[in-house]
């Protein structure tokens, strides 16, 4: 009876989560969730423990009044579709970051070590397209951030993979999942390639020294492998841990040493046009001698801004994040990036012109004072990149691998049996909340039942969250304990079976990456295989397409501004996407 009066109560709510005679339950606003977020309560509480029920801070998911975010504010809201999810609810304790401290963590997050690659775009386009490119870039970037952020509250999503889910169900969550291990897998790559062009150049003469050898003017590959072999052999005790929060500020070691760094290039390349103005009106480029040359600098320019990742994490972390704070943290974020990094490529190219290599460090002597200071600031932060960026890549190989499986799992269960899936599922997670929390006014499959995925399918077996960052890692870990209080205990061998696991994960993970970037004749084709489909899959195409299906689904207009640029996003950034692939193809073709 408990269970038919839960399931009758939230189906009354979401048949009409604002009906009038339901008044008392819902605060009168007229603002936007955006704006104001409003906590709706619970339905499904006996009349026994109502009174009880005073302590919010164990609720989980809590249904939020909300108005279309894109379209004219209603004054009332009367379907699902006007339901959405705030997780973490505003008055968690995980709330911490404030605008100033998102915005300074999305941008040290974007300006990383790819960012050493964007004179070389320059020199591909010249001055003028990569100007375009990169204020193209970050405004289409400015938006689908936005879009993402939109996707998550409609579905109280807290990652990637699970907003794809909530749109188009599993499908679309594996095969996101396994592009974020690709793309991620690139980027270690060419992490390990930057790493090699940054301090083989410190090392390897400084062993030279102290064995009392004369200092050779460039390395060999050989040499650049071992020196890569024996930084992975430092870090791999960073590699293999499962948390790398302590290692979280990182990033804003990377963002001041770029800056130190830029404008060293600012003053170097002022030098140089100091001294032979003649000879830079003869050799700067200002625009493109083909439209190839243009498609070969943009992927490199979308990766340095590609943010996907930890986006939802911030908005997660952000104190009161209404509508406006989201959209400050966002254009701020974006435009310090661009600023910052248009700059650096602006500098990078006036100093090396048509010699622009894929790492700019390697056009500067190694002996130079200037350049020294922000050599070894970027080297730290691409070799502490390495295990942060290795973590997700891991996570998403094993989500990858785990979600296959319940997907395999959930076609071959019959009906009955996906049946007793489901009501054990649910009767399980009603009967062990009741007895731990008697005052809890929210279950938790209530979230399951409001989201907008409409196949009860999607809802069996359902994995927790596939997490792409610590962020999300601490939220989980909290909303978890607040479900099933104390974690349940393991057997010995389970935890040398997962161990082992994670182990050979993380090795072969290492070792693929190791022997591609030893191989890679340089940084720059990695990136443009990544940043030419799968750079474009992540930041534009899945967030546009994932927004425009939870749109129609809310029934909104066609017409809806920002409905149409985001089917406007999903058009250029697919056609884009299929340039760059094809000439990507085409110019590696030629080459070997």
């Amino acid at each position: 009876m408990r269970d038919k009066h839960n399931s009758s109560a939230c189906a009354d709510v979401m048949k009409d989560p604002l009906d009038g005679s339901r008044k008392s339950a819902v605060s009168d606003s007229s603002s936007s969730i955006w704006d104001k977020p409003v906590v709706v309560a619970e339905a499904h509480h006996d009349n026994n423990e109502a009174a009880g029920a005073s302590d919010s801070s164990l609720t989980l998911s809590p249904m939020l009044r909300r108005y279309p975010t894109f379209v004219p504010l209603r004054r009332h809201a009367t379907s699902i579709a006007e339901v959405a999810f705030l997780v973490p609810s505003v008055s968690s304790s995980t709330r911490k970051a404030s605008v100033l401290a998102a915005t300074f963590n999305m941008t040290a997050t974007i300006v990383g070590g790819g960012v050493l690659s964007i004179p070389l775009s320059c020199a591909r386009a010249g001055i003028l397209p990569f100007t375009f490119l990169m204020v193209l870039s970050a405004v289409a970037t400015d938006f689908s951030l936005y879009l993402l952020v939109s996707c998550a509250r409609r579905c109280g999503s807290t990652s990637f993979g699970l907003v794809c889910r909530s749109s188009f169900g599993s499908a679309l969550e594996i095969f996101a999942t396994f592009v974020i291990c690709i793309l991620v897998a690139f980027i270690v790559v060419g992490l390990m390639i930057l790493n090699m062009g940054i301090w083989s150049p410190i090392l390897v003469p400084g062993f030279a020294s102290i064995r009392g050898k004369i200092a050779p003017d460039e390395t060999t590959t050989s040499e650049d492998a071992v020196v890569l072999l024996v930084l992975l052999g430092l870090m791999m005790p960073f590699l293999l841990k499962k948390d790398l929060t302590s290692l979280c500020h990182i990033c804003y070691v990377g963002f001041f040493s770029i800056s130190i760094l830029c404008g060293a290039m600012c003053y170097r390349a002022g030098e140089k046009i100091m001294l032979d103005p003649h000879f830079v009106q003869q050799n700067i480029k200002w625009t493109a001698t083909s439209f190839a040359d243009v498609l070969n600098a943009l992927p490199i320019i979308l990766l340095a801004f590609l943010s996907s990742f930890n986006m939802i994490s911030v908005h997660c972390s952000l104190v009161d994040p209404t509508r406006r704070r989201v959209k400050e943290v966002i254009h701020m974020a974006v435009f310090l990036s661009f600023l910052l990094m248009y700059l650096f490529g602006l500098a990078g190219y006036l100093y090396a012109y048509d010699e622009t290599n894929g790492n700019i460090l390697l056009n500067f002597d190694r002996k130079d004072g200037i350049i020294l200071l922000g050599r070894i600031g970027c080297g730290v932060t691409t070799l502490f990149a390495l295990p942060m960026n290795a973590l997700p890549c891991r996570e998403a190989l094993l989500s990858w691998v785990a979600q296959i499986s319940e997907s395999r799992a959930r076609r071959a269960a019959t009906k009955e049996e996906r049946k007793q899936l489901l009501e054990r599922r649910s009767g399980n997670e009603y009967k062990y909340i009741a007895k731990s929390f008697r005052k809890s006014r929210t279950m938790p499959s209530e979230r399951g039942n409001a989201c907008t995925t409409n196949d009860a399918d999607e809802e069996i077996g359902h994995n927790k969250a596939s997490n792409y960052g610590a962020n999300d890692v601490l939220v989980h870990q909290q909303v978890d304990q607040r479900m099933i209080g104390s974690p349940i205990a393991k057997s010995p061998e389970a935890v040398m079976s997962e161990e082992a696991v994670h182990r050979l994960a993380t090795f072969s993970i290492v070792f693929v990456c190791y022997v591609a970037a030893v191989q890679a004749p340089g940084v720059a084709i990695v990136w443009d295989i990544a940043g030419s489909c799968l750079a474009f899959l992540i930041q534009f195409i899945l967030p546009a397409s994932c927004y425009i299906r939870l749109k129609l689904r809310a029934k909104a207009s066609p017409m809806s501004r920002h409905l149409v640029l985001a089917q406007v996003l999903l058009c250029f950034a697919t056609i884009t996407a299929v340039l760059c692939t094809a000439q990507t193809i085409w110019r590696l073709g030629s080459k070997w």
